[in-house]
């Protein structure tokens, strides 16, 4: 009897999360009452196998269908069946996976139209996940495996303007939509449009609009048990809505954590948030890592951070073939969207391409532009249509937003391109079109995309052609322009975008930043300098670069870089003169094909450096420290363990670096560092960013170590 009881207290419970009423007047049933459609219905559940319960049901169903209600006899195997029945028929569950994957079958479709030809596939590139050892190859099967933990999970997905964060988002729609869990996503892109004001609002509307029949708290409750992931595409959109001038980073982040605390407030039970982003310094800061400590107990953080792509992946074994053979600056290709465009074509012509690296960016517009003078008739030249795409940007530009609706570009392009428009009229010797009938047009065009859940509002087709325009734009126009941009983001945006550019070009955009130098911390100017300039152009101090990716720069300039951190990034082909490095620390970085010009010195801790968590591959550049004296590294590791044990709290963790130089008053940098790394390696703690974490699996073997048990 009391099994009965509490099982259906668990069904009562379930059915009031779906607004049932309870008739209580069956000991052995379950009368559940639905009054919220338009046609009343009654679940009968039978909570165990008496035959007399065979009468007072047909009395139950006599006695409801006089009243018009539709009586379904219910029998689920348990309440989880009873939770998954109910939510696959409240969330029309097969038609809802129907429309999602037709939404994804649309996302292709548009990304066909957008290629020059050949079909669009999505190629994965390489990845890592932030403070964690991965051991797979697709970043998609990673995060499927995440999302599959009986625990809640906020995934971020960050990567450079360009390198495929939406593709990404898609393809992790596709894929939930073929899985046979029961998981139907909720899919939302964010905008950085004018109208947009409080993101927990935002977020909460799409949620509601979503489902527009069902209660809202029934809704969330379904995010709670994981059923419903949000995957919510374009974060970075709204996460600079304000200027980050350096002086005003504090109240910067405060409006970033009201953000992030929204989605916190989600992750309860099994919920399943992912995130897609630009990669930010918002998000790898001080202020965030507080924001991850505060929620640290109430669910995880995996941030995957998408590298530039490999070559070979994009282009094939023979075509990369000829570009090694010409010694080609991969670099200036190194972008998904060039990448599409160089897979599409014939060998032959990839060969002429190739031939002149500063022109393929060029080719690439030119390309796509005249193709759509093909496809739509459209006697505008391919001039005049870069031009008015110009001024659209420009118009982005100076209202801080990367969406608007099908009319406001409409005015934008006839008010700013009238001529162009009238002078292209007069091309046609037939079937002449108005003004408006061109501008209609062009917003339909290859270099825009419809945005949003509706697709109401229009923005340019990716962030690397938004990125490039904005770059132009910010060239050419005087001084004063960019100084009255509202925010970073589009500043950013250009900067990335140009990396595929001329040198000549690069450099241009690298000294009108400098004209809004305050504007950046000096970690921003790092990414500057060697993106735009493959040099550094200042002395940097007590900086910290985070996750950059440092490709063929030569650290011999007359500049140093001095107490200075660097966490995650990856040096590629670089040169080191070693003495132009003061005090500096590389956690968790990696060092590929790179080369000291020391004479063979190489990095390491008796040079000043501190080296944790780093590997490298291809020449030697960091001088792996040997430890000739076992009883004095073990005497150390006990050391760190009872500093972090004695830190107070749960959550035991401390400033690596201060832990160094607190321990370098007694023992020698080098050694501090053996010990670092073997407790590493034992896992007795974790390095995450600039922190040393006590690992709480290891609480019993610490405190026999440190002598407490």
């Amino acid at each position: 009897m009391e099994a009965v009881i509490l099982q259906r207290r668990e069904f009562d419970k379930l059915y009031k999360n779906y607004d049932y009423e309870i008739d209580n007047s069956y000991q052995d049933l379950g009368v559940y009452l639905y009054k919220k459609a338009r046609y009343f219905g009654v679940d009968l559940i039978t909570y165990n196998n008496d035959e007399k319960n065979n009468q007072i049901i047909e009395e139950i169903k006599e006695k409801y269908s006089k009243l018009g209600y539709a009586i379904n006899c219910k029998s689920y195997k348990n309440i989880e069946d009873a939770e998954e029945q109910l939510y696959k028929s409240f969330f029309s569950f097969v038609t809802t996976k129907q429309r999602l994957k037709r939404k994804y079958e649309k996302f292709t479709s548009n990304q066909n139209n957008k290629l020059i030809s050949g079909n669009y596939e999505y190629i994965s590139s390489p990845y890592e996940i932030i403070d964690e050892d991965h051991f797979d190859d697709d970043i998609l099967v990673e995060i499927k495996s995440i999302l599959h933990k009986d625990s809640p999970q906020l995934i971020i997905v960050e990567a450079a303007a360009g390198y495929g964060k939406t593709c990404t988002a898609y393809e992790l729609l596709n894929l939930l939509t073929k899985d046979n869990t029961c998981q139907n996503p909720i899919f939302t892109e964010l905008s950085r449009n004018r109208s947009a004001s409080i993101f927990r609002y935002i977020l909460l509307d799409e949620i509601d609009l979503e489902y527009p029949s069902l209660n809202s708290q029934l809704v969330k409750h379904e995010i709670y048990t994981g059923r419903i992931p949000l995957i919510i595409d374009g974060f970075d959109e709204l996460l600079e809505k304000v200027p980050l001038e350096v002086n005003s980073k504090n109240r910067s982040f405060e409006e970033v954590e009201s953000m992030l605390d929204t989605i916190g407030n989600l992750l309860i039970n099994k919920a399943k948030i992912i995130l897609t982003t630009r990669k930010t310094a918002i998000l790898t800061g001080e202020g965030f890592a507080k924001w991850k400590q505060k929620w640290d107990h109430s669910f995880s953080i995996s941030i995957f951070s998408i590298k530039e792509p490999r070559i070979e992946d994009w282009l094939g074994e023979r075509k990369s073939f000829l570009l090694k053979e010409i010694n080609f600056p991969i670099k200036q290709i190194a972008n998904p969207v060039l990448l599409s465009y160089l897979r599409s074509i014939n060998v032959n012509n990839f060969n002429d391409l190739i031939k002149e690296p500063d022109t393929i960016l060029q080719k690439y517009f030119n390309s796509l532009l005249t193709r759509e003078i093909e496809r739509h008739k459209l006697l505008i030249s391919v001039d005049n249509q870069y031009l008015i795409f110009k001024q659209v940007a420009k118009y982005f530009i100076q209202f801080d937003t990367s969406v608007e609706t099908k009319e406001w570009i409409k005015i934008i392009i006839k008010d700013q391109c009238l001529k162009i428009l009238e002078d292209a009229r007069l091309q046609y010797s037939e079937n002449r079109p108005t003004v408006e009938e061109l501008t209609d047009t062009l917003v339909i065009h290859a270099l825009l995309d419809r945005k949003g859940r509706d697709e109401l509002f229009i923005g340019f087709v990716n962030d690397f052609v938004f990125g490039t325009l904005i770059g132009d734009n910010i060239i050419e126009e005087p001084d004063i322009f960019l100084k009255e941009l509202r925010s970073n983001y589009m500043i950013e945006l250009a900067a990335t975008a140009y990396k595929v550019k001329s040198k000549s070009e690069k450099e241009m955009l690298w000294k009108k930043i400098q004209l809004v130098e305050n504007k950046f911390e000096l970690n921003n100017h790092f990414i500057f300098d060697i993106t735009l300039q493959n040099k550094l152009m200042r002395n940097f101090n007590e900086s910290v670069f985070d996750s950059i990716e440092i490709f063929e720069i030569s650290f011999d300039s007359d500049f140093i870089i001095e107490k200075s951190v660097f966490i995650g990034c990856t040096f590629t082909k670089c040169k080191f003169n070693l003495d132009k490095f003061k005090a500096i620390s590389f956690l968790n970085c990696f060092f590929e094909d790179c080369e000291s010009t020391n004479n063979g010195n190489l990095i390491d801790s008796s040079l000043g450096f501190t080296v944790i968590n780093c590997k490298q591959s291809g020449n030697i550049i960091l001088k792996v420290p040997e430890d000739n004296n076992h009883d004095e590294s073990k005497e150390i590791e006990n050391v760190i363990l009872e500093i972090l044990w004695n830190v107070t709290g749960i959550y035991k963790y401390k400033s690596l670096l201060k832990l160094i130089n607190e321990l370098t008053r007694r023992f020698s940098k080098q050694k501090v560092i053996i010990a670092i790394e073997k407790l590493h390696q034992e896992k007795y703690l974790s390095i995450k960013g600039e922190e040393i974490i006590l690992n709480i699996n290891k609480n019993e073997d610490v405190k026999r170590r440190i002598n407490i048990i």
